[in-house]
Protein backbone atom coordinates (compact mmCIF):
# COMPACT_ATOMS: atom_id res chain seq x y z
CA UNK A 1 0.00 0.00 0.00
CA UNK A 2 2.92 2.39 0.50
CA UNK A 3 3.93 2.00 -3.10
CA UNK A 4 0.69 3.29 -4.19
CA UNK A 5 -0.09 6.01 -1.57
CA UNK A 6 4.01 6.97 -3.01
CA UNK A 7 2.73 7.41 -6.41
CA UNK A 8 -0.30 9.07 -5.66
CA UNK A 9 1.30 11.70 -3.81
CA UNK A 10 3.69 11.98 -6.81
CA UNK A 11 1.49 12.51 -9.38
CA UNK A 12 -0.31 15.15 -6.68
CA UNK A 13 2.68 17.05 -6.62
CA UNK A 14 3.19 17.34 -10.20
CA UNK A 15 0.02 18.23 -10.80
CA UNK A 16 -0.09 21.15 -8.30
CA UNK A 17 3.84 22.02 -9.71
CA UNK A 18 1.87 22.13 -13.44
CA UNK A 19 -0.92 24.58 -12.11
CA UNK A 20 1.51 26.85 -10.14
CA UNK A 21 3.80 27.49 -13.57
CA UNK A 22 0.69 28.10 -15.41
CA UNK A 23 -0.56 30.62 -13.58
CA UNK A 24 2.58 32.56 -13.69
CA UNK A 25 3.28 32.11 -17.25
CA UNK A 26 -0.33 32.84 -18.40
CA UNK A 27 -0.95 36.07 -20.10
CA UNK A 28 -3.26 39.27 -19.74
CA UNK A 29 -6.41 38.12 -21.44
CA UNK A 30 -6.50 41.36 -23.49
CA UNK A 31 -3.23 40.69 -25.33
CA UNK A 32 -3.67 36.75 -25.91
CA UNK A 33 -6.90 37.63 -27.40
CA UNK A 34 -4.95 40.03 -29.89
CA UNK A 35 -2.18 37.45 -30.63
CA UNK A 36 -4.74 34.90 -31.61
CA UNK A 37 -6.69 37.21 -33.89
CA UNK A 38 -3.73 38.51 -35.59
CA UNK A 39 -2.49 34.70 -36.09
CA UNK A 40 -5.88 33.66 -37.44
CA UNK A 41 -5.81 36.59 -39.80
CA UNK A 42 -4.88 35.18 -43.22
CA UNK A 43 -1.54 37.13 -44.66
CA UNK A 44 -3.15 37.70 -47.93
CA UNK A 45 -6.51 37.12 -49.83
CA UNK A 46 -5.98 34.49 -52.10
CA UNK A 47 -5.49 35.59 -55.84
CA UNK A 48 -7.16 34.29 -58.87
CA UNK A 49 -3.83 32.81 -59.67
CA UNK A 50 -3.89 30.38 -55.68
CA UNK A 51 -7.23 29.56 -56.49
CA UNK A 52 -6.21 28.35 -60.23
CA UNK A 53 -3.19 26.31 -58.60
CA UNK A 54 -5.41 24.34 -56.35
CA UNK A 55 -7.46 23.69 -58.75
CA UNK A 56 -4.98 22.31 -61.13
CA UNK A 57 -3.52 20.37 -57.79
CA UNK A 58 -6.98 18.63 -57.04
CA UNK A 59 -7.05 17.91 -61.07
CA UNK A 60 -3.83 16.42 -61.02
CA UNK A 61 -4.79 14.53 -58.24
CA UNK A 62 -7.71 12.99 -59.20
CA UNK A 63 -6.01 11.97 -62.57
CA UNK A 64 -3.22 10.16 -60.07
CA UNK A 65 -5.97 8.09 -58.53
CA UNK A 66 -7.62 7.54 -62.00
CA UNK A 67 -4.62 6.05 -63.52
CA UNK A 68 -3.95 3.99 -60.02
CA UNK A 69 -7.34 2.55 -60.58
CA UNK A 70 -6.96 1.49 -64.08
CA UNK A 71 -3.49 0.20 -63.84
CA UNK A 72 -5.44 -2.12 -60.85
CA UNK A 73 -7.98 -3.14 -62.98
CA UNK A 74 -5.52 -4.55 -66.19
CA UNK A 75 -3.67 -7.04 -63.52
CA UNK A 76 -6.87 -7.95 -62.08
CA UNK A 77 -8.28 -9.98 -65.22
CA UNK A 78 -5.40 -12.87 -65.15
CA UNK A 79 -5.64 -12.43 -61.31
CA UNK A 80 -9.43 -12.88 -60.98
CA UNK A 81 -9.73 -15.86 -63.73
CA UNK A 82 -6.53 -17.77 -62.00
CA UNK A 83 -8.79 -17.22 -58.22
CA UNK A 84 -11.97 -18.58 -59.85
CA UNK A 85 -10.80 -20.98 -61.45
CA UNK A 86 -8.78 -22.41 -58.51
CA UNK A 87 -11.98 -21.50 -56.49
CA UNK A 88 -13.58 -23.92 -59.36
CA UNK A 89 -11.58 -26.66 -58.60
CA UNK A 90 -10.94 -26.60 -54.97
CA UNK A 91 -14.49 -26.93 -55.17
CA UNK A 92 -14.28 -30.25 -57.13
CA UNK A 93 -11.76 -31.61 -55.21
CA UNK A 94 -12.42 -30.92 -51.77
CA UNK A 95 -15.36 -29.38 -50.72
CA UNK A 96 -14.70 -29.51 -47.20
CA UNK A 97 -11.93 -27.37 -47.20
CA UNK A 98 -13.88 -25.37 -49.97
CA UNK A 99 -15.51 -22.29 -48.96
CA UNK A 100 -17.92 -19.82 -50.58
CA UNK A 101 -16.55 -16.77 -52.41
CA UNK A 102 -19.15 -14.55 -53.78
CA UNK A 103 -16.54 -12.53 -56.06
CA UNK A 104 -15.19 -16.07 -58.05
CA UNK A 105 -18.57 -17.03 -58.52
CA UNK A 106 -19.69 -13.88 -59.90
CA UNK A 107 -16.60 -14.17 -61.91
CA UNK A 108 -17.64 -17.21 -62.93
CA UNK A 109 -21.10 -16.73 -64.41
CA UNK A 110 -20.23 -13.81 -65.68
CA UNK A 111 -17.41 -16.06 -67.84
CA UNK A 112 -19.42 -19.28 -67.82
CA UNK A 113 -20.04 -18.74 -72.23
CA UNK A 114 -16.48 -17.58 -72.84
CA UNK A 115 -14.15 -20.22 -74.09
CA UNK A 116 -10.87 -18.06 -73.89
CA UNK A 117 -11.57 -17.67 -70.33
CA UNK A 118 -12.80 -21.31 -68.86
CA UNK A 119 -11.43 -24.39 -70.83
CA UNK A 120 -13.92 -27.01 -71.68
CA UNK A 121 -12.63 -28.88 -68.89
CA UNK A 122 -13.29 -26.20 -66.20
CA UNK A 123 -16.69 -25.81 -68.14
CA UNK A 124 -17.73 -29.17 -67.25
CA UNK A 125 -16.79 -28.72 -63.33
CA UNK A 126 -18.89 -25.39 -63.69
CA UNK A 127 -21.60 -27.50 -64.98
CA UNK A 128 -21.72 -29.07 -62.33
CA UNK A 129 -21.17 -26.49 -59.77
CA UNK A 130 -24.45 -24.56 -61.49
CA UNK A 131 -26.25 -27.69 -60.85
CA UNK A 132 -26.15 -26.93 -57.10
CA UNK A 133 -26.72 -22.91 -57.79
CA UNK A 134 -29.85 -21.59 -56.21
CA UNK A 135 -31.71 -17.86 -55.65
CA UNK A 136 -30.85 -15.13 -57.83
CA UNK A 137 -27.60 -16.04 -59.40
CA UNK A 138 -29.51 -19.25 -61.06
CA UNK A 139 -32.51 -17.03 -61.94
CA UNK A 140 -29.63 -14.88 -63.48
CA UNK A 141 -27.92 -17.29 -65.55
CA UNK A 142 -31.07 -18.52 -66.92
CA UNK A 143 -31.78 -15.42 -68.04
CA UNK A 144 -28.42 -14.32 -69.17
CA UNK A 145 -28.27 -18.34 -71.49
CA UNK A 146 -31.91 -17.36 -72.55
CA UNK A 147 -30.78 -14.08 -74.03
CA UNK A 148 -27.85 -15.72 -75.78
CA UNK A 149 -29.85 -18.41 -77.18
CA UNK A 150 -32.06 -16.14 -78.41
CA UNK A 151 -29.63 -14.07 -80.12
CA UNK A 152 -28.26 -16.63 -81.90
CA UNK A 153 -31.63 -18.22 -83.20
CA UNK A 154 -32.01 -14.48 -84.41
CA UNK A 155 -28.37 -14.54 -86.52
CA UNK A 156 -29.07 -17.95 -87.84
CA UNK A 157 -32.97 -16.78 -89.12
CA UNK A 158 -31.22 -13.38 -90.66
CA UNK A 159 -28.30 -14.83 -91.91
CA UNK A 160 -29.70 -18.50 -93.15
CA UNK A 161 -26.75 -20.52 -92.37
CA UNK A 162 -26.31 -23.55 -89.17
CA UNK A 163 -23.43 -21.96 -87.64
CA UNK A 164 -23.60 -22.63 -83.98
CA UNK A 165 -21.20 -20.82 -81.12
CA UNK A 166 -19.27 -22.08 -78.27
CA UNK A 167 -21.62 -19.17 -76.30
CA UNK A 168 -24.68 -20.79 -77.89
CA UNK A 169 -23.39 -24.09 -76.96
CA UNK A 170 -22.83 -23.16 -73.75
CA UNK A 171 -26.05 -21.60 -73.00
CA UNK A 172 -27.69 -24.66 -74.33
CA UNK A 173 -26.08 -26.88 -71.59
CA UNK A 174 -26.75 -24.35 -68.72
CA UNK A 175 -30.90 -24.54 -69.28
CA UNK A 176 -30.34 -28.44 -70.17
CA UNK A 177 -28.88 -28.73 -66.69
CA UNK A 178 -30.81 -26.17 -64.94
CA UNK A 179 -34.01 -27.28 -66.21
Amino acid sequence: MKAKSKVASDIKSLVLARAKIYTKEKPDTDSHEEEIQKSTKPLRKATEADKARKREKMRLKRQMKREAKLRSRKKDPEIAQAAAINYLRLWNSSRESWSFKKKQQYWLLNNAFDTDCISDSDFEILLNYIMELKGLAKSRLIEKSEKIIELQEEKIQNSARNSSGSAFERARSILQILF
